[in-house]
């Protein structure tokens, strides 16, 4: 079987190996790549070197693109917006990610973009809406232009749904793929980190090369459509696999509504106890000196124990844990969870971020239009 008939299936297998897949990923094209070439000994280790990158996108999503394909050895070329990049003032590392890359004069607009999509092999485009541009290029007429381009189309949502046009924001693609209310029933929660971005970006990244070893054998380019939804679903692809036929495994995820592991101490402060090593419910019982019950599942534990899916019990005994941990003040008990592995933090009062001095060192604080100060994004300077 050749690789463009296996690529797709291969893509869309297990996203636990999601980087595994994108390593495996090069090779095919370096391999498929150097075989038509007479010098097969001399092999670059950069596998888009020779290959050229047009960047026409918005936001993370795009700039986290073709951060990787320059960092994979293409030249990459970017237009902006004639008004601008909005982004630049969004994402403080929004500069970082366009380093490198060869940003064409700004103003020079629309037709130097087609003009420059019709001599490159890739091109990215779409990316993160904003309300005050419009900065768009349709893929399919990009691809006429250029019968060999590869063309990156980062959407809001699979074309399929009829919400392809709608803003593709990060916050709207947690909540359309359901992951806002992946933790409780009642109530929905952000991720503080832009899932449905990441997943994003892994599958263009992955849809890149698989469309690169279709050229190298058909001489034909394509578009290879993403959207931030499907990039927010592919983080719970692992657990679909096995969703009509649950294993103890499949059932150790974390289940909606589980109650959480804030305990309160007797000096009134709270202790959040984190328990992500394997086998660490059942050493948590022992430590506090309770018996298990029920709890006999010490195989097959990948970190998270088991409370077969319960939410009441995930995490084992809460009211029998609350007991005995009240006796303690809260700097004996995180020492004493400390000095048995066990990961941990003492749990800030709602409110207290506000006068953190971490949290300010950070610029985690940000200020909106009605000069109302809340919590930002804390990873905001990667």
């Amino acid at each position: 079987m050749s690789p463009v008939e296996w690529l797709p299936t291969f893509f869309n297998c297990d996203l636990k190996v999601s980087n595994n897949k994108f390593i495996v990923a090069c090779a095919i094209f370096v391999t498929t790549r150097e075989a038509g070439r007479k010098n097969q000994v001399s092999r670059s280790a950069s596998v888009l070197e020779g290959l050229s990158v047009a960047d026409f996108g918005l936001g993370m999503p795009a700039a986290l693109v073709c951060k990787f394909l320059r960092e994979a050895g293409a030249k990459v070329s970017r237009i902006e917006p004639p008004a601008g990049d909005p982004f630049y003032d969004i994402y403080p590392a929004y500069q970082v990610w366009q380093q490198h890359k060869e940003i064409l004069p700004a103003g020079a607009g629309a037709d130097a973009a087609i003009q420059l999509a019709a001599d490159v092999d890739i091109c990215v485009i779409g990316g993160e809406g904003h309300p005050d541009m419009e900065w768009s290029f349709d893929p399919l007429e990009l691809v006429e232009t250029n019968p060999r381009l590869v063309v990156v189309n980062i959407e809001a949502a699979p074309e399929i749904t009829g919400e392809a046009p709608l803003p593709a924001d990060e916050l709207l693609a947690q909540a359309r793929s359901g992951f806002s209310y992946e933790h409780f029933s009642d109530r929905p929660v952000m991720f503080n980190f832009p899932v449905a971005t990441y997943g994003a970006v892994l599958n263009a990244l992955f849809g890149v090369f698989a469309a690169l070893v279709h050229r190298e054998q058909s001489g034909e380019g394509q578009v290879v459509s993403v959207s931030l939804v499907e990039g927010a679903l592919d983080a719970c692809r692992s657990s679909w696999f096995t969703a009509e036929n649950p294993d103890r495994r499949f059932m150790a995820a974390v289940p909606k509504n589980s109650r959480m592991t804030i305990f309160r101490c007797a000096d009134g402060k709270y202790v959040h106890l984190m328990m992500g090593t394997p086998g660490a419910k059942e050493r948590f019982y022992k430590l506090l000196d309770l018996k298990p019950g029920e709890f006999t599942d010490t195989l097959d534990d990948r970190g998270m124990p088991t409370g077969m899916g319960d939410p009441s019990t995930f995490w084992g005994d809460i009211d029998a844990f609350s007991m005995r941990i009240s006796k303690y003040n809260s700097d004996e008990f995180i020492k004493l969870l400390w000095d048995n592995g066990f990961p941990c933090s003492l749990a800030q009062k709602p409110g207290d971020c506000w006068d953190d001095a971490q949290v300010a060192a950070n610029e985690i604080l940000e200020t909106d239009e009605a000069d109302r100060q809340y919590v930002g994004f804390p990873l905001k300077g990667l």
